[in-house]
């Protein structure tokens, strides 16, 4: 399931020595459906990610098309608003040959982190955490960050010693904030990859595969690419623009899409979003139970041909269902599959669904979605 750039080896060399430790998590969980899997709850979902190096799904990403000749590349973000953040976790990030950065959402907590650093971490950035033996989360001023705010990474060649230099064998690798300090130094490792260059950035990244929840990305609050430069053989700094640049892609079957691309401007941007939104509302509750409307939502531009979901309902337990198949998956999951009459949602156009469940105890019962899909 897995969606990185390159060969097999090099995705697994990327998860480094705790993918042995990974795989036997991923392998015990039943997959419910291709919108979501397993049975980790979301607190327990972020401690996996940290602890083991979580290796997410590339949903929408975006890659430049001449990766050889830059000496370094300059990428800034607008952080989106989640419609479900206290139970997603997203990740927004970038890869420049072997190293990655980027910002991680995680309990409702936006933050920077890096991966790759394989040279050691001495001398990088103190805030930053060994999460996973080559980088980790980062705190303190890089923590509590808010939807809306612009945060600007840059790669540059460099020596041992992180002096910029356009002939240097490292990749070092720093962040700047929204607070008028400029760039802050994180991290560097060297910049030869030997299957080749590579510059992309995955715009949503989940953790479906691990038991995750998928984030849903607001469309009026998207997440956007404000801009990117690259640095030439001289030094120069250039700003990109022109369609010739990048590579858009987005997975089929899942819920995002690009908006607002200007891949003309000065500087080129864009924004991605959740075309498909699902969201559950609670439309009567008695001390022993409760119903729901369950709704899917689409954004456009294009029109939804079909759909499925899968919810979790916590610690209550179904009692009834209408105008969709809800059928049990693992624990107190169900994946949620229409009708012939409902299948198909035109674009800026809704369906509702229902279920009525029954409490098993008298807190933590209220149902939500894990994730959806739809083409």
């Amino acid at each position: 399931m897995t969606r990185r750039f390159g060969t097999s080896a090099e995705r697994e060399r990327r998860r480094g020595p705790l993918a042995a430790l990974i795989a036997p998590l991923a392998l015990g969980m039943t997959v419910g459906s291709v919108a979501g899997c397993g049975s980790a709850k979301p607190d327990d979902l972020a401690e996996t990610a940290r602890a083991l190096g979580g290796f997410g799904d590339y949903d929408v990403t975006s890659s430049l098309t001449d990766p050889a000749s830059p000496r370094g590349w300059l990428i800034e973000w607008r952080i989106p608003q989640l419609l479900n953040p206290d139970r997603s976790d997203l990740v927004i990030g970038q890869w420049y040959n072997n190293f990655e950065t980027g910002l991680w959402s995680s309990n409702n907590n936006w933050h920077v982190y890096y991966y790759g650093d394989d040279n050691g971490l001495a001398g990088n950035e103190p805030s930053c955490d060994q999460t996973w033996p080559s980088g980790g989360h980062c705190h303190g001023v890089f923590e509590g960050l808010q939807p809306g705010h612009q945060v600007t990474f840059k790669y540059e060649f460099c020596t041992t010693a992180h002096v910029p230099d356009v002939n240097g064998a490292q990749n070092c690798a720093y962040v700047e904030l929204e607070d008028g300090q400029g760039f802050r130094f994180l991290a560097e490792d060297t910049n030869v990859r030997p299957e080749g260059p590579e510059m992309y950035a995955h715009d949503v990244e989940d953790y479906r595969e691990i038991g995750g929840v998928m984030p849903q990305i607001s469309c009026s609050a998207a997440t956007k690419m404000v801009r990117q430069q690259i640095e030439t053989s001289t030094g120069a700094w250039v700003t990109l623009s022109g369609a010739d640049k990048w590579q858009l892609r987005t997975v089929p079957g899942q819920p995002y899409k690009f908006q607002n691309v200007d891949l003309g401007g000065s500087p080129g941007n864009w924004e991605s979003c959740s075309q498909l939104t699902a969201s559950i509302q609670v439309t009567n509750e008695w001390e022993g139970g409760y119903c729901a409307n369950l709704t899917f939502s689409n954004g456009g531009p294009n029109a939804i041909s079909n759909w499925s979901a899968v919810i979790d309902l916590a610690t209550s337990t179904m009692n009834n269902n209408w105008s969709a198949s809800f059928t049990p998956t693992e624990g107190s999951r169900y994946t949620v599959t229409p009708t012939f009459w409902n299948q198909s949602i035109p674009a800026g156009g809704s369906q509702t669904v229902g279920f009525c469940g029954n409490k098993t105890v008298p807190y933590d019962w209220m149902p939500y979605v894990v994730g959806e899909s739809g083409s």
